[in-house]
C-alpha cells in the first residue's frame, strides 16, 4: 500500500482552509451591508422611492391640520396619546412595527397626522415630519422598502378630511 504525499496532504487542507476563511469573510462582510448584491440595490431603490413619496406629503406638516376649515379632529387626548404611543415605538433598538401600523390604521382621516404631528412637537419638542427626522431614520433602517410601501398605502387609503 502507498502512503499519499504529505506535501499534497497539506496543500489540499490549506486550499480548503482559504476557502473557508474566505466564505467566512464574505459573510462578514454582508453582514453588514459592505457588500451589495442587485437585489440590494434594487431594494435600496425602492426604498428611497418610497420614503421620497412620504416626505413630500403635506399631512406629516405639524400646522397643516389648522388650515383646513371641515377638520373636526381628533380629541387631544387621543392625539396625545397617539403621539406617545409613537414616541414609544420607536424609542430603543428598532422598531415596534404593529404598533406603528395599528395607529396609522385607526386615524379618522389624512388630517389627522398633521394632528398627531403637532402634540408629537409639542411633546418632544422638535418636528414629527415623517415620524421626525430622528425617527425617519429608524424607519429607514427598520422598515424594508415593502412596509414603507405599506404604512404609504395605509396612509393614502385614508379619507382626505
Amino acid at each position: 500500500m502507498k502512503i499519499p504525499d504529505s506535501g499534497k496532504i497539506i496543500s489540499i487542507a490549506m486550499i480548503i482552509g482559504i476557502v473557508v476563511a474566505l466564505y467566512i469573510i464574505y459573510k462578514i462582510l454582508n453582514a453588514f451591508g459592505l457588500l451589495k448584491t442587485a437585489a440590494d440595490k434594487a431594494q435600496d431603490a425602492a426604498k428611497a422611492a418610497a420614503v421620497s413619496a412620504l416626505r413630500v406629503d403635506q399631512y406629516f406638516d405639524p400646522d397643516y391640520y389648522q388650515t383646513i376649515d371641515t377638520y373636526n379632529g381628533l380629541t387631544v387626548d387621543d392625539a396625545t396619546k397617539d403621539a406617545k404611543d409613537i414616541r414609544s415605538a420607536m424609542v430603543g433598538i428598532g422598531v415596534d412595527e404593529e404598533t406603528i401600523y395599528t395607529i396609522f390604521g385607526a386615524l379618522p382621516s389624512k388630517v389627522a397626522i398633521s394632528e398627531i404631528a403637532d402634540r408629537y412637537r409639542n411633546q418632544y419638542g422638535f418636528p414629527f415630519y415623517i415620524l421626525s427626522d430622528n425617527m425617519k431614520a429608524d424607519i429607514l433602517n427598520y422598515f424594508s422598502a415593502d412596509k414603507v410601501n405599506t404604512l404609504m398605502q395605509m396612509i393614502e387609503a385614508l379619507p382626505d378630511v
